[in-house]
Parts: structure tokens; C-alpha cells; sequence
């Protein structure tokens, strides 16, 4: 069989579950995305064969991956590997849409090598280190918006979630000094808004009391956050002004982040 492969010129890496249904034609990945425990990524050619039933027609080039499985993190860690070789792929589907509705399910990858492009072989690239500067913590794999893919010390795909802005915050004050209350876990910075310093590059999580969250009652307001008034960043009353009071919003604490330590990681 190697022998076989060899002749022809192609070299194919394998991973398959054990419902392997209809394959698409190799072609090189075209886009991929993270987002959350999801992973989603199309190819240059378009799918050709009979889509599953609940496949939305908006979303019919993607396909995903659930990268908490082990599985589903080997297929992420082949498709990586395809990306940054610019290797072919070819998809196996599920025949199924469990991970994300509408979206067509990856049941295996085959990658192969294509000996018509030009090969790049190069040890430089990005590497991600601790807040520090100093500590690796792997070479980075893939940018996608705020996540970070990164080949950790034991060769797996890791994640590392960039900061936010600190105006996403919200307070009960007019100073904006209380406890900020927020709806995600995530580095909160000044970015480029230099005026802004209430809120240094920290990482909040949500505060536990009595071994409970603590969910902001959006009837109880006013509510206030940072935004620009008259060119100038203040603190603002978000009633005043109508701005959206979103859902799900908790009193969140700073904590040393378990990857990056007591600020935001380096990627250099």
C-alpha cells in the first residue's frame, strides 16, 4: 500500500470514526474558525455530494468539529497540520448536524501532500509566551478574532482567549469603581484608549459567594460602563444614553490567570 501511495506521489494521513459515510474531493482548507468548544472550516471546492437533511442552505460549504473530544481534537490537530502545510483534505461527513445546527459533521479527515505547490519548510512563526515575555508556552498555530491556537509542550491544540475591551464592563456606580459586573470570562484592557486606567489589564471570572454566582438585577439600575462622550472616554450612565443591558451579566473578580500568570499573554 505505501508503495502504491509512493508511485503516485501522494502520501494520505488518515483519521476516520467508525461511521465514515460520503467523502468530499481533496482541496486545500479555505477557511477555518473557532468558537467556543466548535470548530468550523470549509475547503476551495464546494461540496458535491447528497448533503444531509438538516443542513441549512446558508451554511451548506462548512463543516464542524467538536474540539472538547478526543477525536474531535485529533481531526482539529490533522486539519491544523493540513493548514500549515498546505497539505489537501478530504472530509468524511457524519451525516449528521449534532455539533452545530445546520452545520454538516466531520466523521473523519484524510490529508494528503500536494506535490504541486511549492513546499515551505521554515522553524520560525509566531510563538506564544506567558505575560512575562520569557515563558514558552508553545508555537502558534492559528489566529482566528480573540482565539489563539497553540501547540502546547505535549504536541496537543490548546486555546488561549484574548483580551476584550475594558468598556464591556459594567458598574453600579457613577465613578465606575465598584466591582465590575461582565458576562464572560476574559482579559479586560485599556487596548489603544490610553485615557482609560480604572480598568488595567486584568482577568476576571465570575465571583462566587457562598459558593453561588452573583447575577446582576437589570431591573434595579441605573447601570453605568465606559464609552466616548464628546470624544472623551468617561464613565456613562447606560440607561441615559439606551444602550442595551445584555443578559446573563455576573459580578466578576480578578484572579491570576492559570496560562498567562498576572497579565494578558506575549505572542511574539
Amino acid at each position: 500500500m505505501l508503495k502504491m501511495l509512493c508511485q503516485s506521489g501522494l502520501m494520505a494521513l488518515t483519521l476516520l470514526s467508525a461511521t465514515v459515510t460520503q467523502a468530499q474531493t481533496s482541496a486545500h482548507v479555505k477557511s477555518l474558525s473557532v468558537q467556543g468548544t466548535t470548530a468550523t472550516f470549509s475547503l476551495v471546492q464546494d461540496k458535491t455530494h447528497t448533503l444531509p437533511a438538516c443542513v441549512n442552505p446558508d451554511t451548506r460549504q462548512l463543516w464542524s468539529l467538536d474540539i472538547t473530544s478526543i477525536q474531535g481534537r485529533a481531526l482539529y490537530s490533522l486539519l491544523m497540520t493540513a493548514v500549515s502545510k498546505s497539505q489537501l483534505v478530504s472530509v468524511q461527513s457524519a451525516n449528521n448536524c449534532d455539533v452545530l445546527a445546520g452545520i454538516e459533521q466531520v466523521a473523519g479527515l484524510t490529508t494528503e501532500f500536494d506535490h504541486s505547490a511549492p513546499q515551505v519548510v521554515s522553524d520560525g512563526g509566531l510563538v506564544l509566551y506567558q505575560g512575562n515575555g520569557i515563558t514558552k508556552l508553545g508555537k502558534v498555530s492559528d489566529i482566528t478574532g480573540n482565539t489563539v491556537s497553540y501547540i502546547n509542550h505535549s504536541g496537543w491544540i490548546s486555546y488561549f482567549y484574548r483580551h476584550v475591551r475594558g468598556d464591556e464592563l459594567m458598574f453600579t456606580d457613577e465613578r465606575c469603581a465598584t466591582e465590575p459586573y461582565g458576562n464572560r470570562n476574559a482579559f479586560f484592557t485599556t487596548g489603544e484608549r490610553t485615557t482609560f486606567s480604572l480598568v488595567a489589564e486584568r482577568y476576571l471570572v465570575q465571583k462566587q459567594v457562598n459558593g453561588n454566582v452573583v447575577q446582576l438585577n437589570k431591573q434595579a439600575g441605573p447601570f453605568y460602563s465606559y464609552g466616548f462622550k464628546n470624544g472623551v472616554l468617561e464613565c456613562t450612565n447606560m440607561n441615559k444614553q439606551n444602550w442595551e443591558i445584555p443578559g446573563d451579566i455576573y459580578l466578576l473578580e480578578t484572579v491570576e490567570h492559570p496560562l498567562c500568570g498576572n497579565r494578558v499573554c506575549v505572542i511574539k
